[in-house]
This record gives C-alpha cells, structure tokens and sequence, in this order.
C-alpha cells in the first residue's frame, strides 16, 4: 500500500490514487509512514487530513491533495530507501519464518 501511494505521489496521480474519499487512506499512510522513519512526510499527511476535514466541495479537496503532492515531492526525506528498507526487512522475517516452518516439516 505505501509503495503504491508513494509511487501515485511521484507519478503525480495521487488524487486519481485517493478517488473520492482520501481521508481514511490518508490516515493509513499517515501510520506507515512515521513507523518506517518518514516523520516529515507523517507530518504533511497529518495536516492534510486537517485540511481535507476543513474544506468543503470536492473540486477544493482535489486542489488541496495536489498541494499535499507537491509537498511530498520535495521532501528531503529519503522515502524510496526507507520504503526500501522496510520491505527488506519485512521479507527476510517472513523468509525466515517460512525456512523454520519448513525445516520444522522435514523433521
């Protein structure tokens, strides 16, 4: 899911990624986010989702997911490495766990 809404960020599709109802997804994100080290980024999702509440009209939301895009994309944070990294280490552990699993069946 972050990959997906990281890659829609810089592929600028963000709000076709989001559709109608972005705040859900967006407090999502928000959680990954700071779990994988991206505390600016948490950040801007966080004050997005205030900003999202705040503004009616749909056509008003949609400019405030650009903005959010646009500040994403010029983060210093180096999201694509932690995405990375996470995802390294997440499959190692579930490598691992498989590996014991099936050891523990041959035996």
């Amino acid at each position: 899911m972050a990959c997906e809404f990281w890659a829609a960020t810089k592929g600028r599709t963000l709000v076709a990624h989001l559709g109608t109802n972005a705040s859900e997804p967006l407090r999502i994100m928000g959680t990954i986010f700071a779990a994988i080290g991206a505390a600016g980024v948490a950040r801007d999702l966080d004050a997005a989702l205030v900003d999202l509440a705040a503004t009616p009209g749909a056509m008003h939301r949609r400019r405030r997911i650009v903005t959010l895009q646009n500040r994403l994309l010029a983060t210093d944070e180096p999201v694509d490495t932690l995405l990375a990294r996470f995802a390294v280490e997440l499959f190692g552990s579930t490598h691992a766990r498989l590996r014991r699993e099936a050891n523990a069946a041959r035996s």
